[in-house]
């Protein structure tokens, strides 16, 4: 690719720029480039992993490194000199007065151009030179185009002009995501407003083309990161738009299970993206009866991964607002609790083998919303006693054992844990269960330089820390050793100093540890009398 790329350096005014830069495309589509955003990939995202040194994650740690080895690989073949080529000619061909006659020669740059985007300098490159303007220039001048001439156009011809869209907000998909001035920038130069435009049904041309409707999704899900921005995506009409993305291709029987998926799963994306945090988009999904929809989805597309965490992970968000949580309790929560039984006798089940790297963050993801869903009800005595006499506690320890090598998942479940240690009777259910202390102490062990972690962890000691078995149990298993070397790494952070503090105290009174024995081989402490 890169002595193509030289030769076009070289050679810009040739009549087989066409001819070679497609050629670049097919080898950039065959090493495994992909133009589109992939949902899937967030996922990787929300899931990271610590490598565990045991036969259980042996799998896991061994296809982690297959990946992110794949991927640094491809990232190399992408030259400085690549991205100039391609940049060069791209402004070159938007500069031209009449850049759509040039329909064929664009589609190529266009993807090429995105499969580009993976790398942060290059992105840069092109909202530097222009291109980004002037794809929404030339976007705008599309659609005037087809205003224009819808009459004379061809069904054809219009598919032409529409794809060529898509290909365009493909690339803005990629373009905006993870990149905060390349945010700013798209939403400065109207190309929200334009994706808003496109998914509304009230334009049929655009609404049915499936390529376009997912490319604006991506773009919407991946520009509804601030606040401000999921409020600008409400101010638009943007979220009842994607809501009838959704619901029209979940309602229909008769439609293909391919169009219904794909349509569904980025709407969702977007969905869930601009629901986090945003009360005013918690209100329009709730005003549009979300939770049925959601409902059907884990009764009748079970199987499609993508459905079900985005739908999922969206009714953790509204679970989170006090003013729905009942109503999510109600509707969702045995559901939640079947679904975790599932999928744990599913994991304990196999051996994973026939399962794909994707498909199992899947899985991984739907883990953690479900705990982190699980901890937000649990917040309120009745849902937490309703989730306690669903064996919730058992559940959420297997989870986390289970997935003892993805921190955020076991920061959600220890969260769970927390919550849910607050009455008497689940202290004393976690004091008496030995799985509880070895998740605890795994994930001391594991997990010691990881801060967020750690403050999980004492605060969760705190809370079931009361009683002659927990603390029988905590010092036996030095506790206290631990207690003091977390304030030591972690002396900047006063909440685990604190928790520390509390964490000694706890254990000094109550009667069943001998401090002298504790710090008599710490240095600069020759004796300490027990009861000062």
């Amino acid at each position: 690719m890169n002595i193509l790329a030289n030769w076009i350096l070289t050679n810009s005014a040739s009549e087989n720029l066409t001819l070679v830069c497609s050629l670049i495309l097919l080898l950039m589509q065959k090493l495994g480039f992909n133009h589109q955003f992939q949902i899937n990939h967030v996922f990787e995202e929300e899931i990271d992993f610590q490598e565990i040194q045991s036969e259980q994650f042996e799998q896991d740690n061994t296809e982690y490194k297959q990946h992110v080895q794949e991927k640094e690989e491809l990232s190399k073949l992408l030259s400085s000199s690549l991205a100039s080529a391609i940049l060069s000619l791209f402004v070159s061909l938007l500069n031209k007065q009449s850049p759509i006659k040039y329909k064929s020669f664009l589609v190529v740059l266009i993807k090429a151009s995105s499969h580009l985007m993976v790398n942060d300098n290059f992105r840069r490159s092109y909202r530097k030179q222009g291109a980004i303007k002037n794809m929404i220039k030339l976007i705008k001048d599309i659609l005037t185009s087809i205003q224009n001439q819808e009459k004379q156009l061809s069904p054809n011809e219009s598919s032409e002009y529409i794809d060529l869209i898509s290909y365009i907000i493909d690339f803005f998909g990629k373009f905006v995501h993870d990149n905060k001035k390349n945010r700013e920038y798209f939403i400065l130069k109207g190309g929200v407003s334009l994706c808003s435009k496109f998914i509304d049904k009230t334009f049929p041309i655009f609404y049915n083309n499936d390529k376009l409707i997912k490319s604006c999704c991506s773009v919407l899900g991946n520009i509804a990161v601030s606040n401000d921005n999921k409020i600008m995506l409400w101010v638009l009409g943007s979220i009842p738009h994607l809501i009838k993305i959704v619901t029209d291709d979940i309602k229909d029987k008769q439609e293909s299970q391919t169009r219904a998926y794909e349509r569904a799963e980025y709407g969702f994306y977007a969905l869930w993206k601009a629901s986090i945090d945003c009360e005013d988009v918690q209100e329009e999904l709730m005003k549009s009866k979300f939770i049925d929809i959601a409902l059907q989805i884990v009764q009748k597309y079970s199987s499609n991964i993508n459905l079900i965490a985005f739908s999922l992970a969206i009714i953790r968000r509204l679970a989170s607002n006090p003013k729905y949580k009942d109503e999510i309790a109600k509707n969702f929560l045995l559901t939640l609790m079947t679904f975790i039984k599932i999928f744990l006798e599913t994991q304990q089940n196999q051996t994973n083998q026939t399962l794909s790297y994707h498909h199992k963050l899947g899985v991984a993801f739907i883990y953690k919303e479900i705990l982190g869903c699980l901890g937000v009800l649990a917040v309120e005595d009745k849902h937490k006693q309703e989730i306690t006499d669903n064996q919730g506690i058992e559940l959420v320890i297997m989870s986390a054992m289970l997935n003892i090598n993805k921190p955020k998942i076991i920061k959600t479940a220890l969260g769970c844990l927390i919550n849910l240690a607050t009455t008497v009777e689940n202290k004393q259910a976690l004091s008496k269960d030995a799985s509880f202390y070895q998740l605890l102490y795994t994930v001391l062990e594991q997990y010691d330089q990881m801060t967020p972690m750690i403050d999980y962890s004492l605060r969760l000691i705190l809370n079931t820390a009361d009683n002659k078995i927990s603390y029988q149990n905590y010092i036996s298993g030095s506790i206290f050793k631990k207690s003091l070397l977390f304030m030591e790494k972690h002396k900047k952070n006063a909440n685990i100093v604190w928790s520390s503090i509390q964490i000694l105290r706890l254990l000094c009174n109550s009667g069943k540890i001998s401090i002298t024995k504790q710090f008599q081989n710490r240095q600069g402490i020759e004796e300490i009398h027990e009861g000062i």
